[in-house]
């Protein structure tokens, strides 16, 4: 008796989870903008300073909190992130970015 209603409550939670999935994925209203973001993290972060450390889970927090110039695709290119363009001098010492429209750049 007691298999059949671990069985029933089983059954039950899987149909409860696809009803929930099938109703997250049918909803078609527009994403909101704002708000707050909470995770958590499993480990101390050393730093937010973006020039201070490169470790795998400093760099991803502070992905969500800075946006780099340029950004590398799948085949190790450079592509646009923050930057819409970039030229870089004859000499090789010069690089000039020019800033996507509406993005605001901040210097440490």
């Amino acid at each position: 008796m007691k298999l059949r209603r671990k069985s029933c409550l089983g059954f039950l939670i899987l149909v409860l989870v696809l009803v929930r999935a099938l109703g997250f994925a049918a909803d078609s209203r527009e994403p909101k903008r704002g708000g707050t973001l909470r995770f958590g993290v499993r480990r101390n972060l050393d730093t937010f300073n973006p020039f201070m450390r490169i470790l795998s889970v400093n760099h991803r927090i502070r992905s969500l909190q800075y946006e780099n110039l340029l950004a590398v695709d799948r085949d190790l290119n450079l592509i646009p992130a923050l930057a819409s363009s970039w030229t870089i001098a004859p000499d090789g010492l010069t690089y000039t970015f020019s800033l996507r429209l509406g993005a605001i750049l901040f210097t440490l």
